[in-house]
This record gives structure tokens, C-alpha cells and sequence, in this order.
């Protein structure tokens, strides 16, 4: 659930006076319109209506299997916006720390029974509360199925239902053997007890993955810096397939979480003095003291919850599908290509710069600059940017990115390789200890056939970037002048502009 839904939400039984007002409006202006007529006519309608009723011979809605997910993680990459309301207020404080952690829930299983009828006479309004007041009889009678299935529990209902699931394959599986012959049967009760056994394990080793992964999503909350909860998420999102990469992830979170705590005492207040200037300055020193402790806590359960994954996956009995190849890019507005593996390697690298910093953008083309294949020259629609692996993490990180806006023009092409010419830096760019300086551009060593190649995929984007920002610029004038006529709604989609 979003957290701007459940604010949504609160605002239906919080009603604004205003609303309020309206709706008495309304129902005066009904009331009204309800006299005029004939008194004689509106009880002959009444009377009609609560007087039809129907002969059901048979009525039956089918049983309801229902997998329930429930976060208060926001959906979207874009922040809550802050809230004045102190309801909300104290909701959105509430929701990002305490609800974070103890209600997620995942894949939750509600079983409701099927609503039968047989030669029943029932009027619309009837039938409609024996439906509802079912159902939610059969919900009220599962609420322990919620609560059991919490992630701060371990979700002690997925063991025991893993655990149930392996006890039937103990006795089934051999006795469908039995029928076959005596050979099947020895297949059949190795099958029951390697199910046995893996739900078991499985099941354990998920109670205390989903316990310490719960618990590391509710410090990385505290640490209140979406970027870094972005970049968690996004890498526990590759879940691993056996113990090996549980381990290997485990210890890079840890890794993470040790190494961004050090470096955001200082990189957080520089970034936010590049942002905001002295006001995100303080607001950045107050994330990196926070995040000095939340981000290795929150690395050290990460670690936990990896690990106790990969021992998960390892017991597991079913079959796990692998990617043989990267996905294939689809570039918008245009047709479907013949796959290309090159491109498709470069656009993976790409989405995992930085956490996925750059996954919005557009891939263009990308070059090997050392032979090691540890770092790569990447060119999107709006940025050019230098891609190295880190030695420690063994991610990948950008060396430095050049955002078409902030060069002189297109690049240019020389002996030694590719050059980018930077803009000179602005007096408020540089304004808290030059954080905003950079230099004058570089020269990227590498053929002169590529060098080629990427100067043209560059300067047809930077075309194509241009032309946009032009059109917009004339909309933008356009309804700047058509504003002061009163037109409300222009103004608006000017302000959104």
C-alpha cells in the first residue's frame, strides 16, 4: 500500500468542513426536489421497490483463494511529500519507521468459503447483505492467517503451511510409487522425505531470513534518507538462488553498509549543500551522524536475512528458472530490433550504476576502456558517464558523468581519443567550498573508428534534447502571456510546466 493512499484514506474519515458543507448543500437541494411531487406517486415507488423480491433456485459463488502482500513502503521512487495536517503528520513519522517494520506481510493465503443458496426468496437489498455479512464472517474467522503471516513473526503460518505441505509428499509420494511398482515406490519415499526435509529447513531458514530482513528495513528507515533505502532495496531485490550467492550478497550488504556509513559523514553534508545550500547542508550532517549507525546495523541484518535466503533456496526442492542471456532493450516509439547481445550487456551495466541512479535513462552505446572490463564509457540520451567496478563490492560505480546541459557543445574528436569540454561552474554552484566546481572536461582515451561512432549517437541526442527544451520554453511563454486573462486552468498546467 502507498503511503499516499492511506493518507487518502485517513481523509474519509477525517472530512473536511468544507466537503461537509457541500453535502448538506446537496441534500437540502434533494429534499427540495423530493416535495414537489406527488406524495401519492413516491410512496407507490417505495412501495415497489421494497416489495420486489426474487426466487433464487440456486445461487453459488465459487470458493475464493486470496494471496495477500501488504507494505507501507512507498511504490514509487518519488518521496511523500511532507504534510502540514498534524494527523498526517504524525502518520507519515509513523509509517516510516514502527509501521515499516511491523506490518509487512507477504504472501498471505485466505481461504474463503463458497456462498450457496438453494429455494430462497430474497429482494435485492436482501441478497446483498447475505453475500457481504458471509464474507466477512469468513474474514473475521481468518484474522489469526494475518497476524501469523507478519514479517517481524517470520510469517510462522507460511512454516507451518510448508511443513503440512511436506508431511502430505511424505505419505503421497510413496504411496503413488506403490501403485507403480517397488522401484517407484523407493523413488516416491525419496521424494517424500527430500520434501520433508526442505520444507522444513527452508521454512526455518525463512522465518529468520524474513525476521532479520524486517528489521533491517525498519533501521534503514530511521537512517531517512530515501536514496540509500532506493539502492537497498533495489540490491536485495535480486534474490540469490543457493547458499554461495546468499553468502556473496550477504557480505557485500555488509560491506555497503560499513563503507556508506563512514563516507556519508561527509559526503552527505556536500551533497546537500550542492542542493539546497546552507539549509541542506545542516539537514545532510544530520543524515550522515544518523547514518554512521543505521547503515552498518541495517548491512549487519541485511547480511543475516541474505545468508538465511541463500540457505533457503539451497533446501528448496522446486526447480529455479535462470537467465541465460540480459534482457533485450525496447526503445520507445521505435519497432523491435534483432537482439543484440552487446547492447543488451551495456543497458544491464547501465541499470546498476550507482543503485540504478541512471535506470530512467535511455541507452545509446556504451565502450570498453580497459582491458580488464572493469571500466566502460556509457552514453544515454541525457548523460554521458565513465562506469568502473568496485574493487571491494564488486558493483558497479560512476567515475564521473557529464549531463549534456553542463557541456560547451558536442564532443569532439582527437588523436588520443574523444574529448567532452565542460561549462565554466556558476557562482552558485561553487558558493559552499567550491563543492560545485568541476573540472574543465577530459579527453577519453580510445580508437578513432569508436571515437567516431559515439561523437554521432552523442550529438544526435543532444539534437534531439535540444529540441524539446525549445518546445517546452515556447509553451511555457506561451501560457506565461495567456495567464494574467484569468484563464485558471492554463495557469495551472503553466505552474506543472
Amino acid at each position: 500500500l502507498d503511503q499516499v493512499f492511506i493518507k487518502n484514506l485517513i481523509g474519509l474519515f477525517v472530512p473536511d468542513e468544507e466537503d461537509e458543507l457541500k453535502d448538506y448543500v446537496n441534500a437540502f437541494a434533494n429534499d427540495m426536489n423530493y416535495i414537489q411531487g406527488s406524495l401519492m406517486d413516491s410512496s407507490a415507488i417505495q412501495a415497489a421497490k421494497d416489495d420486489v423480491k426474487n426466487f433464487y433456485d440456486y445461487i453459488h459463488l465459487s470458493p475464493i483463494k486470496l494471496h495477500l502482500s501488504l507494505s507501507l513502503q512507498s511504490s514509487s521512487d518519488q518521496s511523500v511529500s511532507p504534510s502540514h495536517n498534524p494527523i498526517n503528520l504524525a502518520m507519515d513519522t509513523f509509517l516510516q519507521t514502527v509501521g515499516v517494520t511491523i506490518m509487512d506481510v507477504q504472501d498471505v493465503v485466505f481461504k474463503l468459503n463458497a456462498f450457496q443458496r438453494e429455494h430462497k426468496l430474497y429482494s435485492q437489498e436482501t441478497l446483498q447483505s447475505e453475500v457481504v455479512t458471509h464474507y466477512w464472517s469468513q474474514g473475521i474467522k481468518q484474522v489469526y492467517v494475518l497476524i501469523l503471516g507478519l514479517d517481524v513473526l517470520g510469517n510462522p503460518f507460511g512454516l507451518i503451511r510448508g511443513i503440512g505441505q511436506g508431511v502430505t509428499d511424505l505419505f503421497y509420494e510413496p504411496y503413488q510409487g506403490l501403485v507403480q511398482g517397488p522401484n517407484e515406490f523407493a523413488e516416491g519415499l525419496a521424494l517424500g522425505f527430500r520434501s520433508l526435509f526442505g520444507h522444513a529447513v527452508g521454512g526455518f531458514a525463512g522465518v529468520c531470513s524474513r525476521i532479520t530482513g524486517t528489521l533491517g528495513k525498519g533501521v534503514a528507515a530511521l537512517s531517512f534518507d530515501d536514496d540509500f533505502r532506493k539502492k537497498r532495496r533495489k540490491h536485495l531485490s535480486d534474490k540469490p538462488t543457493d547458499m554461495k550467492g546468499g553468502v556473496k550478497q550477504g557480505a557485500k550488504s555488509l560491506g555497503k553498509g560499513l563503507l556508506e556509513g563512514l563516507t556519508g559523514v561527509v559526503s552527505q553534508p556536500i551533497q546537500g549543500a550542492r542542493k539546497d545550500g546552507f539549509k541542506g547542508l545542516m539537514m545532510g550532517a544530520g543524515k550522515g551522524v544518523a547514518g554512521l549507525v543505521t547503515r552498518p546495523a541495517a548491512g549487519v541484518f541485511d547480511m543475516a536475512s541474505s545468508t538465511f535466503e541463500g540457505i533457503k533456496q539451497a533446501a528448496d526442492t522446486a526447480d529455479t528458472v535462470k537467465r541465460v542471456r540480459p534482457p533485450r532493450i525496447l526503445y520507445q516509439g521505435e519497432t523491435i530490433k534483432p537482439y543484440s547481445l552487446e547492447e543488451a550487456a551495456g543497458n544491464c551495466i547501465l541499470k546498476d550504476v550507482d543503485g540504478g541512479k541512471f535506470a530512467t535513462r535511455t541507452y545509446l552505446c556504451h565502450l570498453m576502456l580497459t582491458p580488464d572490463s572493469r571500466h566502460f564509457l556509457l552514453a544515454t540520451d541525457s548523460c554521458v558517464l565513465c562506469a568502473r567496478k568496485s574493487d571491494m563490492l564488486g558493483n558497479w560505480e560512476s567515475a564521473w558523468v557529464y549531463e549534456y546541459g553542463d557541456l560547451i557543445g558536442p564532443p569532439s574528436v582527437r588523436s588520443e581519443g574523444i574529448q567532452f569540454l565542460l561549462k565554466p561552474p556558476t557562482k552558485t554552484e561553487s558558493k559552499f567550498w567550491n563543492v560545485g566546481n568541476k573540472s574543465q572536461g577530459k579527453i577519453v582515451p580510445m580508437p578513432l573508428r569508436e571515437a567516431e561512432a559515439i561523437k554521432g549517437k552523442i550529438e544526435r541526442a543532444m539534437r534531439k534534447l535540444a529540441k524539446v527544451v525549445i518546445f517546452f520554453f515556447n509553451i511555457t511563454i506561451i501560457l506565461t502571456s495567456l495567464a494574467p486573462l484569468g484563464i485558471g486552468k492554463i495557469y495551472r498546467v503553466e505552474n506543472t510546466l
